[in-house]
C-alpha cells in the first residue's frame, strides 16, 4: 500500500438498503438510493438496488454516465437542480430530473421535444430550508406555465430539508407539501406519482409515524450508507456504521512531548493550534510524553474533523496536508510501524476521500459470496472464422494432447472434460455476415456450456480456437457469475467498432461487443450489455491497437497495461494492479488469455504476431499471482494457430501457462 485506502463493505450497504427501503415500503414509501458520495459507484447503487431501493439518485451528469456505463438500468433521478447546458444530455440520459428554474425547464421540454420524447420531471418546493426550490408563493404559477410545455411532465412535487438550513421534517411542514400536491391535482390536469418527502433526515418521522400518508417517496444517501440519520447523526437501529473505513498506514512511531518546543506562530494553514494534556481538548495542558504515530493520510485526502478511530483509545491530534498525528499512548500494544489504522468518517470527509485521486477505493464483498469450486470443467471451441486464421481450429485438440486434462488432474483438481462445442465446417471465411452468424452461434452453444459448468460449481476452462470464442464465455458468466471481473491478455486492444465491409477481423472486435460496443449481432440473447462493467475490465500486453481502437478503449473506462507499462513497472506489480481493479466487489475473476500476448520467440504459433510480447517467465508469473489471488473463476485460451507452428511448441507452452494459472509452481514452492 502506497496511500490511504477506503473500504467499503457492499453486503452491508446492501443491508442497511434493505432496512430502510423494508421501513419506508410498510408505509407505501418508495426509496432512490443516492449515490453522489461515491461519485456514483457502480457496485454501491448495485449494493442499494440489491437491498430494494427503486431508484438511484445522482448530482452529476458524470456519475450517471459512470453508472450506465457499467450495465446499471435502474431509473435514474438527477438530484441537482439541471444546469442550462446540459438540457440535452439530460433529456436522453435521465428518467426523472428535480426542477425549479422554469426557464431550464423551458429548455428541457425543447430539448425533448427535439428528440420525439417527453420528460419527466419533478417540482421542487421551498418550505423554509432556503436551499433549491420553487417558493411556495410562486408554485401555482410556475405549474400554470410548465404545463403548457409540450416536452415535459410534472409527474411529482418535492422538497428538500435540513441540507442547508437545517430545517426539520415535521408533520406540519409535510403536510403543506401535501397540501400543495392537492393543489396543483386540483387545478390543473396533472397525476403527481411522487409526492417526495425528503432525503435521511426525513427518517425519523417516517419511523414515528408521523409522515402523512400521501407522501410516497425520499431520497436517501447517509442513512444507508452510513447508517445515521441526519437531524442528530444517530445510527439507525438495525444498521451498521462501518460500511467505509478509511485506512491509512503508520509511517513513524515515536514517544515525543505533548506540547512543541520553543516559541510558536501560525501552522500551515494559518491557525494556531491549542495542545492537550490529555485531559481536555480544548485546554492548554502541562507537556508529558506521548507516543505519537503519523499517517500517510492527511487533508489532502479527508476531512480531519470528520475522522474518528475504530480504536476508541486512539485520539487524533492534528493533520498537515500530508499527515495525520494520532496519540497511540494507550493503545501502543495494537500499534506498529508499517501497519494500519483504522477510521470512520462522517459525510464530509467520506466526500472528500471519495472525490480524491490520493484515496484508493476498495469495494468488498463478503468471502461467502464467493463460489467454492470444485473441479475443472473443460470445453473445447474449434472456431476459426473470427481470425480467418485457419489453423485455430486444431488448438483445442493440440491441448488436450499435451496430456493438459491429466496434469491438471495431477495438481489434485477434479476435471471433467464436456467436450467441443459444434462448428460449421463449410463455411470459407470470406462472407462477414456468414462469419458473424457463426460467430454468433458458437458464443450462444459456449456461453450455454459455461454456465452449466459454474451452476455445476465447476472452473470453465475453455479451450479455444481464435480470440471470438471469449464472447460465448463472457454472456455465461454473466447470467450466473455477476458481478464478474476480467483480465483479458491480448497483444491487440479487440475494440476494432467495424466503420466499413473492410473491417472483417470478428475477433478484433469482441472485447468491444462485450461492453456494448459494435455490430448488434454479437449481443447474444440472455447475456447482459455490458457483460462486464468496465470498471472491473483490465488489458494487459497491449501493443497493437489502430488510432479509433485506441480511442475507444481509453473512453470505455478500462485499465490498460500496455507493454510499456509491464517494462516500467514489472509484471508483479501489474497483475497486482490488475487484481484490485478486477477484484472489486465481484464474486471472481475470468482470466482470457491470447497466446500472442507473449513473445514470439516463446510462442510463434500465432495468427497476428507482434514483436515484444511478455516473456516465458513473466507470463509463468503472473499466472501463478493469478491463482495464489484465490479469486479466478473461469479461463480461456486462445490464439494458437497449428499451421504456424506444426511442432506443436506454443500449445505445448500454452499448457505450462494453463497448469501455473491453476497452482503448479515452477519449481514446485508452496
Amino acid at each position: 500500500m502506497s496511500g490511504p485506502y477506503v473500504t467499503i463493505d457492499l453486503k452491508k450497504v446492501q443491508d442497511n438498503a434493505r432496512i430502510i427501503a423494508d421501513l419506508c415500503a410498510a408505509r407505501s414509501i418508495q426509496v432512490t438510493g443516492v449515490t453522489k458520495v461515491t461519485c456514483g459507484m457502480p457496485p454501491v447503487a448495485r449494493a442499494m438496488l440489491a437491498g430494494g431501493v427503486t431508484s438511484i439518485g445522482e448530482s452529476r451528469m458524470e456519475n450517471i454516465r459512470r453508472l450506465k456505463v457499467s450495465g446499471i438500468n435502474a431509473p435514474m433521478m438527477l438530484l441537482r437542480i439541471p444546469p442550462l447546458s446540459a438540457v440535452d444530455e439530460i433529456v436522453t440520459s435521465v428518467d426523472i430530473s428535480l426542477n425549479s428554474e422554469y426557464s431550464v425547464i423551458e429548455a428541457l421540454s425543447e430539448a425533448a421535444v427535439r428528440r420525439g420524447i417527453v420528460h419527466d420531471i419533478i417540482l421542487m418546493v421551498d418550505l423554509g430550508d432556503l436551499r433549491e426550490g420553487i417558493w411556495p408563493d410562486d408554485l401555482i404559477p410556475m405549474v400554470s406555465s410548465v404545463v403548457k410545455l409540450a416536452g415535459v411532465r410534472i409527474v411529482g412535487i418535492g422538497t428538500n430539508l435540513s441540507c442547508y438550513g437545517g430545517i426539520i421534517p415535521t408533520r406540519g411542514n409535510m403536510d403543506a407539501l401535501v397540501y400543495y400536491a392537492d393543489e396543483i391535482e386540483g387545478r390543473f390536469p396533472v397525476t403527481l406519482r411522487y409526492i417526495s418527502g425528503g432525503n435521511s433526515s426525513s427518517l425519523s418521522l417516517i419511523a414515528g409515524g408521523g409522515m402523512p400518508p400521501r407522501i410516497n417517496h425520499v431520497r436517501i444517501g447517509e442513512g444507508i450508507l452510513l447508517g445515521r440519520e441526519t437531524i442528530e447523526r444517530r445510527p439507525w437501529p438495525g444498521t451498521s456504521q462501518d460500511a467505509f473505513v478509511l485506512k491509512a498506514e503508520v509511517i513513524e512511531l515515536k514517544e515525543k512531548p505533548s506540547i512543541p518546543i520553543g516559541e510558536r506562530g501560525q501552522d500551515a494553514f494559518g491557525g494556531t493550534l491549542r495542545f492537550a494534556d490529555g485531559a481536555s481538548e480544548h485546554l492548554e495542558g502541562a507537556r508529558r510524553e506521548m507516543v505519537r504515530a503519523i499517517l500517510n493520510v492527511g487533508r489532502e485526502d479527508v476531512l480531519v474533523e470528520g475522522m474518528e478511530p475504530i480504536d476508541n483509545r486512539l485520539g487524533i491530534l492534528g493533520a498537515s496536508s500530508d499527515h495525520l498525528i494520532v496519540d497511540v499512548t494507550r493503545g501502543r500494544d495494537a500499534v506498529t510501524l508499517g501497519g494500519e489504522l483504522d477510521f470512520l468518517m462522517n459525510y464530509g470527509a467520506l466526500l472528500a476521500v471519495m472525490t480524491s485521486s490520493y484515496v484508493e477505493k476498495r469495494p468488498i464483498m463478503r468471502a461467502e459470496d464467493m463460489r467454492n469450486m470444485r473441479g475443472i470443467a473443460l470445453v473445447g471451441v474449434p472456431s476459426w472464422v473470427g481470425a480467418l486464421g485457419p489453423g485455430t481450429d486444431a488448438a483445442p485438440r493440440a491441448l488436450r494432447e499435451t496430456g493438459l486434462p491429466g496434469k491438471l488432474a495431477s495438481l489434485g483438481l477434479a476435471v471433467e472434460d464436456r467436450g467441443d462445442v459444434p462448428v460449421n465446417e463449410s463455411i470459407r471465411g470470406d462472407d462477414y455476415d456468414q462469419n458473424i452468424r457463426e460467430v454468433a452461434g458458437i458464443a450462444a452453444a459456449t456461453a450455454d456450456l459455461v454456465e452449466r459448468a459454474v451452476s455445476d460449481d465447476l472452473v470453465p476452462l475453455v479451450l479455444g480456437g481464435d480470440h471470438s470464442e471469449a464472447l460465448g464465455v463472457l454472456v455465461g458468466l454473466s447470467r450466473v457469475l455477476s458481478p464478474f471481473g476480467l483480465i483479458w491478455f491480448d497483444a491487440h486492444g479487440d475494440f476494432i467498432v467495424p466503420d466499413d465491409p473492410g473491417d472483417t477481423i470478428i475477433s478484433r472486435m469482441v472485447l468491444g461487443a462485450a461492453l456494448g460496443y459494435g455490430d448488434e449481432r454479437l449481443r447474444i440473447p440472455g447475456g447482459r450489455v455490458p457483460l462486464v462493467s468496465p470498471e472491473n475490465v483490465v488489458v494487459v500486453g497491449l501493443r497493437d491497437a489502430t488510432q479509433h481502437e485506441s480511442r475507444l478503449l481509453t473512453d470505455s473506462g478500462v485499465t490498460i497495461f500496455t507493454m510499456e507499462d509491464i517494462d516500467a513497472l514489472g509484471i508483479k506489480e501489474v497483475i497486482y494492479r490488475s487484481l484490485r481493479a478486477a477484484g472489486a466487489a465481484t464474486r471472481g475473476i475470468h482470466i482470457s488469455f491470447d497466446i500472442d500476448v507473449v513473445d514470439i520467440q516463446t510462442a510463434p504459433g500465432v495468427s497476428n504476431p507482434v514483436m515484444g510480447g511478455i516473456t516465458y517467465r513473466e507470463t509463468h508469473l503472473a499466472m501463478e499471482l493469478l491463482a495464489q489471488s484465490g479469486l479466478v473463476r473461469s479461463m480461456d485460451v486462445a490464439g494458437i494457430n497449428m499451421e504456424a507452428d506444426p511442432e506443436g511448441r506454443t500449445a505445448h507452452v500454452a499448457a505450462e501457462f494453463i497448469l501455473s494459472a491453476f497452482g503448479k509452481k515452477i519449481l514446485g514452492r508452496s
